[in-house]
């Protein structure tokens, strides 16, 4: 704790500047502070002297504090906070100082103590020959706005005084505003007024027109006589925002043209930023004139809001123009004939643009739920892209409610928002909720791609808990969404909300849900497929095969993308007109087995990926439908892993997960990798090996094997191409029949296999250990080889074929499905069950080396009544034991198992292959791995 000494007397001389032609003379100021209590709320006051021979018509005095001081009220002189520093002046109040004289005034406010003595610098000071709207520069000759060193020489960029020393400054002219309304240069910016009449908060003001005014228009509140609102408050109705963004620190000068008829019943409130309300009363024009009521010392270089309100009707208010002391001033409200307008800029402003013609499209709570402010309805946080969420319970300043601001989205991440392309603005919303010091958090924030704020402060800006805005107006979209990045330079950059809107008919595309298949999920793998469909007939081919057995996947996604057989792509033609044949097989489908999804679903899974090839199509801007469908389907709150295949290429998934590592943290990516999976079909383009080089624990297959099993020519002639609707679209071979089908029999059985355990062997093969350099290809061109070393889970023989009787007979009953609506012409699998457990996936059981273990499938059933034939087999190429396994009753329903006595520490992999004795027999598994004590 450090308390403030009462009566502490600092006293600094400054040069005198006027804006008359007249010599400048030197005038020079003291100040003196002192507070009745300085334990968490306090009442400054401050004396402050004309030390100087010559009379003052104007001064400013700076207070610079070691955190921000919370003001709530100031009297006796325009009070308004920056940060650290109070700043107040006395015009409106007191009239001159003559040499020798003194004035007060004070302020009132709260803080969580361990303040240090504020030091305090008298100002700008003007002497009584200069012009009464005339503003004054900065005290020091750079960018200074007060003294921040003990030697007499100023130094640049300083906002506020840190010595308690003696220090003079010489004063230099700079840039004023002039007593016209005139636009000014790059140091001056003019907003009319009544362009302002868009804002949430206008109201009660109206615009009324009047030749006189400088656009022909001015705002009022109109004048009934006896109205006056007692006292400012943030959140008042009849209250303007006007944001301008600074490129270096400086003064700021306040002129506003306006017709106050009456002195003494025509007023207004204003403030900067989160300071205090100060009062514009007892000055009467003839018309419409420019009056200056304050000099905003020691801005900080960045955004700022400038806020008017009501006080007493009759005030009729035309225009205001602010004036940089040195740099650029821009604002997004300014006319077109001031500066440049901004980009980007702060406001409080509501849905509505500056301009007044925007319509707000979407509003987001970042990190929080829904909720409103200001007339505007935020949707929970939807569409961001990484960062973690926090809240606090703390009020917030400067904000009609706290709660949009009370919760965030930190980290470095981004949002994308699904828009039609068009032209848009944001309202961005933020509040420091964590960090009680500046320099504690710094970040930068891009739009589209260009950088909009940059080591963004945000205690600095509003303090702790303190509302901020900043406004990014008329940028151009044309990829169909909206992006907002933020990137962490210190700690973590966050956001509490933000509102989109458009000028021109932009609107929010509800983006397509990931639906739940029917019915519920059971024991079955979630699918993502990505082809390069019309390169060659077998990916038509593997989408039929894959579309009767739709019943057995929860199938999430079927992408159209490229490969290095099809190096461009366009549209999901080739798609439709299958999808277009299973909704006429849909019907008869649905009455053979559960699980089955609608045509509609289907359709909505069906979406473009990358157009272009390999990873020439992957990086910034490159996102497209597939792959947000990808990462949207990782994202799900489900603990199923995900299975990516490549039909063709694997740039989407390499896009989906490029997004994600350039958007979240670590801990995120890494969390994400661990629930994809990627089977590959034979390496057709070089993302595959970007993904296996750079996500090392990425379960990565590049199945290589892929042709042994197939049926015959002959054999497709009669049992499938004959069948229906989706027989009809089942292509001949050209090359190779349905070399794409084993990325999705790999997840084809539940009880036979553990897909994301690839040793264990399946419908889709047996991988039983990584390998260097699996090469994709001939059409890749040894593009693989850029990526050495890498690795990839690949087989080392034909392990499909040993399965093909079972493959080729359930695609036949199944197109039997498709044609038949009657159930009983048609034959359906067995259902087997072992030791009364009829969970569809593998068993596990654990023995003792030299024991017996009892086998029970007794409980197997067949849905048509067939008979069914048991077989139980030691599948010794999967398990860790090398030897033989005995097995008694292997024919039966229940059979032993003899565990070796040299099997301990090993696992055991018994299979029951169920048989049934219909047309064609149809075949189900359990295996059962034994470990052995």
């Amino acid at each position: 704790m450090y308390p403030l000494p009462f009566n502490s007397k600092i006293v600094i001389s400054l040069g005198a500047m006027t804006l008359a032609l007249a010599t400048q003379q030197a005038q020079a100021l003291s100040c003196t502070v002192s507070a009745d209590s300085w334990n968490s709320g306090y009442t400054a006051n401050v004396t402050v002297v004309n030390d100087s021979s010559y009379s003052i018509n104007s001064w400013d005095v700076t207070l610079g504090f070691n955190q921000p001081p919370s003001v709530s009220a100031g009297w006796n002189a325009n009070v308004s906070t920056v940060g650290t520093t109070v700043m107040a002046s006395n015009v409106g109040y007191n009239g001159n100082l003559s040499p020798g004289q003194s004035t007060s005034f004070g302020f009132q406010g709260a803080h969580n103590g361990n303040f240090e003595l504020p030091s305090c610098a008298g100002g700008m000071t003007s002497s009584s020959s200069s012009s009464s709207s005339s503003s004054s520069s900065s005290s020091s000759s750079s960018s200074s706005s007060s003294s921040s060193s003990s030697s007499s020489s100023s130094s640049s960029s300083s906002s506020s005084s840190s010595s308690n020393s003696s220090s003079s400054s010489s004063s230099s002219s700079s840039s004023s505003t002039s007593s016209s309304s005139g636009s000014g240069g790059a140091n001056t910016v003019t907003i009319e007024l009544e362009n302002l009449s868009g804002q949430n908060g206008f109201s009660p003001f109206s615009v009324q027109n009047d030749s006189s005014a400088s656009g022909g228009q001015y705002i009022v509140w109109p004048n009934n006589g006896d109205q006056l609102l007692s006292g400012a408050s943030d959140g008042q109705s009849g209250t303007l925002a006007v944001s301008f963004e600074l490129s270096q620190t400086a003064n700021v000068s306040f002129d506003i043209r306006a017709s106050l008829a009456n002195g003494n019943d025509d007023s207004f409130y204003y403030k900067l930023d989160s300071g205090v309300w100060s009062t514009q009363n007892n000055t009467s024009t003839s018309g419409f004139e420019t009056l200056s009521p304050t000099t905003f010392n020691g801005v900080s270089a960045g955004v700022h809001t400038l806020y008017i309100q009501r006080r007493e009707d009759g005030a009729k208010l035309d225009s205001l123009s602010l004036t940089a002391s040195v740099g650029n001033i821009i604002s997004s409200h300014a006319n077109s004939s001031s500066s440049s307008s901004s980009s980007g800029s702060s406001s409080s402003s509501s849905s509505s643009s500056s301009s007044g013609g925007n319509e707000l499209v979407i509003a987001i709570n970042a990190g929080g739920g829904a909720t409103s402010l200001d007339g505007v309805n935020f949707v929970a946080d939807v569409h961001s892209l990484g960062g973690s969420t926090g809240s606090t319970t703390d009020s917030i300043a400067g904000a009609t409610s706290s709660t949009l601001y009370q919760t965030e989205r930190y980290g470095s991440y981004s949002y994308a928002v699904p828009v039609t392309n068009a032209t848009y603005s944001l309202k961005l919303h933020f509040a420091e909720i964590y960090h009680t010091e500046a320099g504690a958090r710094s970040f930068n924030l891009a739009v589209e791609g260009q950088q909009e704020m940059a080591s963004v402060d945000l205690y600095s800006l509003s303090g702790h808990d303190g509302a901020y805005t900043y406004e990014v107006n008329d940028f151009p979209v044309d990829d169909g969404e909206v992006t907002i990045s933020l990137e962490s330079l210190t700690d973590n950059g966050t956001l509490s909300g933000f509102e989109l809107s458009s000028s021109d008919g932009g609107e929010y595309v509800e983006p397509t849900p990931i639906p739940t298949p029917e019915p519920g999920e059971g024991g079955r793998y979630r699918v993502i497929h990505t082809t390069d469909m019309g390169a060659d007939p077998d990916d038509e081919q593997s989408l039929v095969r894959q579309l009767v057995m739709a019943n057995e996947y929860d199938l999430e996604g079927i992408i159209t993308t490229t490969g290095c057989w099809k190096k461009s792509t366009s549209n999901t033609a080739y798609v439709d007109r299958i999808l277009n044949a299973y909704s006429q097989a849909y019907p008869n489908l649905s009455k053979h087995a559960e699980g089955f999804p609608t045509p509609a679903y289907l359709d909505s899974i069906n979406v473009m990926g990358q157009r272009g090839y390999g990873m020439g199509d992957v990086g910034s801007g490159k996102d497209s439908a597939g792959s947000n469908l990808i990462i949207a389907a990782v994202d799900k709150d489900d603990p199923r892993p995900v299975w990516a295949t490549c039909w063709g290429g694997c740039n989407t998934i390499a896009q989906a997960v490029w997004k994600v590592q350039n958007t979240r943290s670590q801990a995120q990516l890494d969390a994400f990798i661990s629930k994809l999976r990627v089977y590959d079909i034979l390496g057709q383009d070089n993302a595959g090996t970007w993904l296996a080089k750079n996500f090392p624990n990425l379960i990565y297959i590049r199945a290589r094997s892929v042709y042994s099993w197939q049926p015959s020519d002959s054999y497709l002639d009669n049992h499938i191409q004959s069948h229906g609707a989706l027989g009809a679209v089942y292509p001949n071979r050209r090359y190779a029949t349905e070399g794409d089908t084993p990325a999705f029999l790999h997840m084809a059985n539940p009880g036979l296999n553990d897909p994301s355990v690839v040793s264990m062997g399946g419908w889709g093969g047996r991988f039983p250990s990584k390998q260097a350099g699996v090469r994709g290809m001939s059409c890749m061109s040894g593009e693989d080889a850029v990526y050495d070393t890498y690795y990839m889970y690949t087989e080392n023989g034909e392990s499909i074929k040993r399965w093909s009787t079972a493959i080729h007979n359930d695609f036949q009953a199944r197109m039997d499905w498709a044609i038949e609506s009657n159930y009983s012409a048609a034959n359906h699998h067995p259902v087997p069950v072992v030791n009364n457990d009829a969970n569809e996936a593998v068993m596990y059981l654990n023995a003792s080396a030299g024991s017996t273990v009892s086998l029970d499938a007794s409980g197997s059933s067949d849905p048509d009544g067939d008979s069914l034939n048991y077989s139980w087999s030691h599948y010794g190429e999967a398990d860790s034991y090398s030897g033989s396994v005995s097995i008694s009753n292997s024919s039966s329903a229940s059979a032993n198992v003899q565990i070796p006595s040299n099997a301990g520490g090993k696992d055991i992999h018994i299979l029951l292959t169920l048989r049934d004795n219909g047309s064609p027999n149809l075949y189900a598994y359990r295996r059962v791995v034994i470990n052995v004590q």
